[in-house]
C-alpha cells in the first residue's frame, strides 16, 4: 500500500480541535507527548478523557488530553495505520507531519512528494524498551538500571502470572538508496515473553 506524507503549519490553539478530529477516524491511538516538566505515553481516548501524565522521580498523575496537549511542545499521536507529531516552533507556530496508510486528516495538512522524489524506501524495524514485567511489578515494568518503574499502553494477551514480559516498539523506517534515514514513525508497542531466569 502507498504511503500518505502530508505536512503543514497551525496556530498551536488550533492542535486541540485538530486532533480531535483524529478520534473517530482512527481506532487504536496511542500519545507521545513531551514537555518541559513531563510526559505522556499512554491510549489515546480524546480531549477530555483521563490519561497519564509522568514525571521524574514521581508518581503518574492524571491528566485530560487536553491539557496534556498544552503541556507539551511536541509530540506524536501513532496507531499502526499512521502518525501524526507536531512540534512548535515558535509561540504562534506549530509544525505537523502526518505519515500514514490513509489519510487522517483530509484537507487540513498539504501532500509532499518526498517520499517518492528521494527515492525513499521503507523496512520495518523494532526497538526494545526499557522493563520487564513480573508477577509482583504489575501493573508496573521495573527497570533496575535506570530504577524506575514504567507503565506502557499495550494489550498482554496469554500472560500467566509466573511469565515475565517486556515491551518493544514497532517501526517503519523510511531511508533513502544510501541507507540514510528520512523518516521514522511509530507504528505500535507490543508485549512479548521473556525468556525464564
Amino acid at each position: 500500500m502507498p504511503a500518505i506524507l502530508k505536512a503543514g503549519e497551525i496556530r498551536p490553539d488550533e492542535l486541540p480541535e485538530l486532533i480531535a478530529k483524529l478520534a473517530p477516524a482512527e481506532a487504536g491511538l496511542t500519545i507521545w507527548a513531551e514537555g518541559i516538566d513531563g510526559w505522556s505515553l499512554d491510549r489515546w481516548n480524546g480531549l477530555e478523557k483521563s490519561i497519564r501524565w509522568n514525571r521524574a522521580g514521581r508518581a503518574s498523575q492524571s491528566a485530560t488530553g487536553r491539557e496534556a496537549l498544552r503541556r507539551s511542545p511536541a509530540g506524536r499521536l501513532f496507531a499502526p495505520g499512521g502518525e501524526l507529531k507536531w512540534r512548535l516552533r515558535d509561540a504562534n507556530r506549530c509544525r505537523l507531519v502526518f505519515l500514514g496508510e490513509r489519510d487522517w486528516l483530509p484537507g487540513q495538512l498539504r501532500d509532499r512528494d518526498d517520499l517518492a522524489r528521494l527515492g525513499l524506501s521503507r523496512r520495518f524495524e523494532e526497538a526494545i524498551l526499557w522493563g520487564q514485567r513480573t508477577e509482583g511489578s504489575e501493573p508496573d515494568w521495573v527497570e533496575l538500571r535506570i530504577p524506575h518503574r514504567l507503565r506502557y499502553p499495550v494489550a498482554e494477551t496469554g500472560r500467566t502470572p509466573a511469565s515475565r514480559t517486556g515491551v518493544k516498539v514497532e517501526t517503519e523506517v523510511w531511508s533513502d538508496p544510501w541507507g540514510e534515514p528520512h523518516f521514522v514513525r511509530l507504528r505500535e508497542l507490543v508485549a512479548y515473553p521473556l525468556p525464564r531466569a
